[in-house]
C-alpha cells in the first residue's frame, strides 16, 4: 500500500531548533533564586564512616544548605524495590569510589566546590574486592553484610540438558568475557529541583523515562507521586545511561526542601566518567551439545555478572540476556543460570543491547567454532538452526514476525560472503558474521506495555499531540508526526509533539526497550484515527456524501471515484469547528499480557521481535596485530519501513557504537578507580575510523505494530563485535573469546599456539 507520509525519509522534525540552537536543554535553564548542588564523594571502594563534621561548610558564605543522611528519609533504592540497597546518602559505610556521602547547596558551583573541600570526614577503611570471582569466594569481604556477594541468581530450565548433552555427537566448551564501557553521551547528567512550600515537586530532568523516574523519587523519597511533576528537557543522548534515576534527583530535591529554592545538580564530565553508570561485564561459560548435521541439541550458560556496589539494572539485565540465549537458536534442552555479583566497583546500568551484546559475543563466537568443526558453512549452520515465524521456543515464547532468514540470506548475498569465504589470499583478509534477535516492542514484565496518546487539533488547522515520548535523538517525534500527518492529511510542519511532562502527557514507562515505535506509534495512530473520522464525517456533510464513500489522500478528503470538488485538511478542519464541534482525539494502545512466569522465564515476554545479521570483514596485521575493518554489512528486519532516513541513521549509529564495543571503549579499573576518566584517555572510534557501511533494510510486517512496523534501536548494535571476532579467525586463524580485541592479545594469541597466518 501506498502512503503520503508512512515509507518515505522525513527529516528530523525536531532538527531546526536544535541546529539553530533554539532547542533548550537543562543547562539552558535559569530559575529565580536557583542554587547549585554539588555532592561529597567517598574517596575509598570500601570503607565504614566514622564521623562526619560539616560546621565549617556550613559557615562557609553564600553556602545556603548542608546534608548528611541524617537529613533524608533513609530509604533505600533499587529498580526492584525488593532488592533495594542504595541510600541517597551514606549512612554507616561507603561502597564504591564515589559513593554519595554530604550534599551542598549554594549560590554558585565555584563556593559549593569549596564547601566540599570543607567537610571532614572520617573513615575507617575495610577490605576491599574487585574481581567478580573472588568476590564469590566463601572469605571474600561481604559488601552489604550478607552471607554471600551474590546478589541475585537467575534459572532458566527447560528440557533435560544433561539428557541433550548425553545425545549429542559433539560437545564444545568455552568461556568469554565482556567489559566495562560507558555511554559518552554529549551532554552530562543533571537536574533541577524545587520543592514548594505546598509540599508539590517540580523536577527538570534529562531523564528517558519520566513517570519510571516519578515513581523512584516517591519511593526514595516517601511522598506521593502524585505530588511530584517530573519536566523533560532536550536530551544529549542517551543510551539507557538515563534510564534509572541517579542520586542527583532526590539529593536535589532535598536540598530545595531544606533551602526552599530551586537546586540544580550538573554533573561534569569527570563526574560523568567516574561516577555514572556504564555497561555491565559478562564472563560467561558456555557449553554446547551438537549433532554431526549441525543441529543444536543442548545448550548451557553460566553466567557472572559484575554488579558493581549496588542493584540498579543488574536484575532485568541478566533476565533478558537469558531471553536472547533462550530465543536465538531452536534447542529444547537448555539451561540459563546467572549470578549478579556484588563487588567494590561502580554499579553497572542500562546500555543500548540491554544485555543482549554480552551474551550474543558468546554464542556467535561459539556458533563459528562449531560450523568449522563440523564442515559447515557458518550461514547455513545458523539457518538450520533459527527459528521461524510461529515456533515456540522451549520457554513457551512464540516468535512473531521473523525476518532472520531473509537477514541472513540478504547479508550473504550484499557482502560477497560465497566468493570472500572461498578465497584465500596472503593479506590475511577474513569474513565472519553474527546474528541477533531483541525485543521491536518493549517488554512484557515491566508492569504493563501501554500508551495513551492526545491529538488536539486547532481552528487554524494545526495540531498538538500529548504523548509520553522520551525523544533523546532516536527520532521517534519524527516518527510520531508521520503517523499524524498520515492518518489525518494535517502536513508535517503544523504538527507539534510535546515535550513529556507527567502533569500533562498521559502515562507511558518511557524509552528502552526498542518500545516507541511500537507503543507510541499505535497509541498515537489510534488517536489520529479518532480525529480522521471526526473529519470525515463533518466533510460528509459538506460535501452531501457518506462518511463511507470518502478518502483521504495527499491531504485532501473527497467522493472515492468521483471529481466532484474536495476539501483540504485544513478546510475540513474549519468546517468542523464552523458546526461548534471541538477536534480532539484520544488514542490507547495496550499490549493484553499473556501468563507469564517471571521466576522460571516462561511465556512470551517480548510482543514483537527485530532481526538482524552482521557480516564483517576484516584484514589483519599478524606482525602488530592491527586490525582494520574493511567493510560491514548489516541486514536488518524492522517491520514496516516508517522513515527510511531515521532508519538507516539508527542502523549506522549502532554499527559504529558496536565499532567501539569491539575495538576502541573500555573503562579501565584499577583497585575501584577508574584510571581513563576522560575524552583525551577513554578512546571513541571517531570518522577516521568508520569503515564502509552497507545498510539492507528488510521490511518482514509485523502484523501487532503501526502499518507492520517495530523497533530497530538497539538489535543492529548487538552483532558487531561477534562478527568481526569471527572474522579475524577467518583471516588469522586466532580465536578472540574477550572483548575488547587488543593488539596485544592477538599477537600472544598467535604465539601461544604457534599459528601461521593464512595463505
Amino acid at each position: 500500500m501506498e502512503y503520503d507520509h508512512i515509507g518515505h525519509g522525513v527529516g528530523r522534525v525536531d532538527g531546526w531548533e536544535k541546529v539553530t540552537g533554539e532547542a533548550k536543554f537543562l543547562r539552558d535553564f535559569s530559575i529565580a533564586g536557583m542554587l547549585y548542588g554539588k555532592i561529597l564523594r567517598s574517596p575509598y571502594p570500601h570503607a565504614r564512616i566514622v564521623c562526619i563534621d560539616t560546621k565549617k561548610a556550613r559557615a562557609l558564605p553564600g553556602v545556603k544548605a548542608v546534608i548528611t543522611a541524617d537529613e533524608t528519609p533513609k530509604i533505600k533504592f533499587g529498580f526492584v524495590p525488593q532488592l533495594a540497597d542504595k541510600l541517597p546518602l551514606a549512612i554507616d559505610k561507603v561502597r564504591y569510589i564515589g559513593d554519595e556521602i554530604a550534599a551542598i547547596a549554594a549560590l554558585d558551583e565555584e563556593i559549593a566546590e569549596e564547601a566540599l573541600s570543607l567537610i571532614d570526614v572520617e573513615y575507617e577503611e575495610l577490605p576491599a574486592v574487585f574481581e567478580v570471582e573472588e568476590a564469590i569466594r566463601p572469605d571474600a569481604p561481604k559488601i552489604h553484610g550478607n552471607e554471600t556477594n551474590i546478589a541475585f541468581k537467575i534459572f532458566r530450565r527447560f528440557g533435560d540438558v544433561e539428557e541433550g548433552f548425553a545425545k549429542s555427537d559433539d560437545i564444545f566448551v568455552d568461556r568469554y568475557s565482556t567489559h566495562r564501557v560507558t555511554h559518552c553521551c554529549l551532554e552530562t547528567r543533571g537536574c533541577i529541583a524545587f520543592f514548594a512550600k505546598s509540599g508539590k515537586i517540580t523536577v527538570w530532568s534529562t531523564t528517558q523515562t519520566p513517570y519510571g523516574m516519578r515513581n523512584e523519587l516517591s519511593r526514595i523519597l516517601g511522598i506521593p507521586p502524585s505530588q511530584i511533576r517530573i519536566r523533560k528537557t532536550h536530551v544529549g543522548g542517551g543510551f539507557g545511561s538515563r534510564l534509572v534515576m541517579d542520586m542527583n534527583e532526590p539529593i536535589a530535591t532535598l536540598l530545595s526542601k531544606y533551602t526552599g529554592r530551586p537546586v540544580a545538580i550538573f554533573n561534569t564530565r569527570e563526574d560523568e566518567f567516574h561516577y555514572s553508570a556504564n555497561r555491565y561485564p559478562f564472563m560467561v561459560e558456555l557449553k554446547t551439545g551438537v549433532k554431526k548435521d549441525g543441529t543444536l541439541v543442548a545448550r548451557k550458560a553460566t553466567v557472572l555478572v559484575d554488579n558493581g556496589a549496588y542493584n540498579e539494572r543488574g536484575t532485568s539485565t541478566l533476565a533478558n540476556a537469558a531471553s536472547s540465549f533462550i530465543y536465538l537458536y531452536r534447542t529444547r534442552h537448555i539451561y540459563f543460570e546467572g549470578s549478579l555479583v556484588y563487588t567494590n566497583n561502580l554499579h553497572g546500568s542500562a546500555f543500548r543491547g540491554f544485555g543482549n551484546p554480552q551474551i550474543t559475543f558468546a554464542m556467535e563466537c561459539q556458533m563459528d567454532r562449531i560450523s568449522e568443526k563440523l564442515g559447515i558453512d557458518p550461514a547455513e549452520i545458523r539457518l538450520k538452526n533459527i527459528f521461524n515465524s510461529g515456533e515456540e521456543t522451549a520457554s513457551g515464547a512464540v516468535i512473531r514476525g521473523s525476518g532472520l532468514y531473509e537477514s541472513i540470506k540478504r547479508a550473504v548475498r550484499e557482502s560477497g560472503w560465497s566468493v570472500r569465504r572461498g578465497e584465500r589470499t596472503s593479506e590475511n583478509i577474513g569474513t565472519g558474521m553474527a546474528i541477533t534477535i531483541h525485543t521491536g516492542g518493549g517488554v512484557r514484565s515491566y508492569k504493563y506495555n501501554a500508551a495513551d496518546a492526545f491529538i488536539n487539533v486547532h481552528e487554524d488547522g494545526k495540531a498538538t499531540v500529548l504523548v509520553g515520548v522520551s525523544e533523546q535523538g532516536q527520532g521517534a517525534t519524527t516518527v510520531l508526526t508521520q503517523i499524524v500527518a498520515e492518518e489525518t492529511g494535517i502536513p508535517l510542519s503544523d504538527i507539534t509533539i510535546s515535550q513529556t511532562d507527567t502533569d500533562i502527557n498521559p502515562v507511558d514507562s518511557g524509552c528502552f526497550g526498542s518500545r516507541s515505535t511500537y507503543v507510541l506509534g499505535n497509541a498515537v495512530r489510534s488517536g489520529a484515527i479518532d480525529v480522521k473520522k471526526q473529519m470525515l464525517a463533518t466533510s460528509a456533510e459538506v460535501l452531501k456524501a457518506n462518511s463511507s464513500d470518502l478518502e483521504m489522500k495527499f491531504g485532501s478528503i473527497y467522493v472515492k471515484g468521483s471529481v466532484a470538488p474536495s476539501l483540504s485538511a485544513k478546510d475540513a478542519i474549519q468546517a468542523h469547528y464552523g458546526k461548534g464541534r471541538p477536534l480532539s482525539g484520544r488514542g490507547r494502545f495496550v499490549d493484553e499480557i499473556p501468563e507469564l512466569d517471571a521466576v522460571s522465564g516462561y511465556g512470551s515476554f517480548f510482543p514483537a521481535y527485530s532481526y538482524s545479521c552482521t557480516i564483517a570483514t576484516v584484514q589483519v596485521n599478524p606482525d602488530n596485530g592491527n586490525v582494520d575493518v574493511l567493510e560491514l554489512v548489516s541486514a536488518n528486519d524492522l517491520g514496516k519501513i516508517l522513515n527510511p532516513l531515521g532508519a538507516e541513521g539508527q542502523v549506522e549509529g549502532s554499527l559504529l557504537q558496536g565499532l567501539g564495543y569491539a575495538f576502541f571503549e573500555e573503562v579501565r579499573m584499577r583497585n575501584g578507580q577508574i584510571t581513563n576518566g576522560s575524552f583525551l584517555d577513554y578512546n571513541l572510534p571517531t570518522a577516521l575510523e568508520l569503515c564502509p557501511i552497507k545498510v539492507v533494510l528488510l521490511e518482514c510486517s509485523e502484523d501487532s505494530g503501526p502499518y507492520g512496523a517495530k523497533g530497530i534501536g538497539e538489535s543492529p548494535l548487538v552483532s558487531v563485535a561477534p562478527a568481526i571476532a569471527n572474522a579475524i579467525y577467518d583471516a588469522i586463524g586466532v580465536r578472540l573469546n574477550d572483548l575488547p580485541f587488543k593488539k596485544e592479545n592477538i599477537l600472544s594469541l598467535q604465539k601461544k599456539k604457534g599459528q601461521k597466518p593464512k595463505g
